[in-house]
């Protein structure tokens, strides 16, 4: 999991810690990470979705997208105009 929040801002990234981390079946469960400008975080489990109190950031968006494609956003432009990033994190 930590490998996975090293994706995100220092901001974002330790808002999810502390509400992943605080809740272990959460992270067995937990499929998705749904970040949008301007809307709050989702965390898409199994069974149902968990929206979080806070609102991201354009900033914060892109650096999540520029750390997820490794500076090489035209690498990733066929997952991206399907709406998702597939990432390793979960053996």
């Amino acid at each position: 999991m930590n490998e996975i929040l090293s994706y995100f801002p220092n901001s974002l990234k330790k808002i999810l810690e502390d509400i992943i981390f605080q809740n272990k079946n959460m992270a067995n469960e937990l499929q998705e990470i749904r970040i949008r400008n301007n809307r709050p975080v989702i965390l898409k489990l199994r069974n149902r979705d968990i929206p979080i109190d806070y609102i991201v950031k354009q900033t914060e968006v892109l650096q999540t997208l520029e750390r997820l494609c490794e500076n090489s956003i035209y690498a990733y432009k066929k997952q991206l105009c399907e709406g998702f990033l597939t990432i390793k994190g979960r053996t």
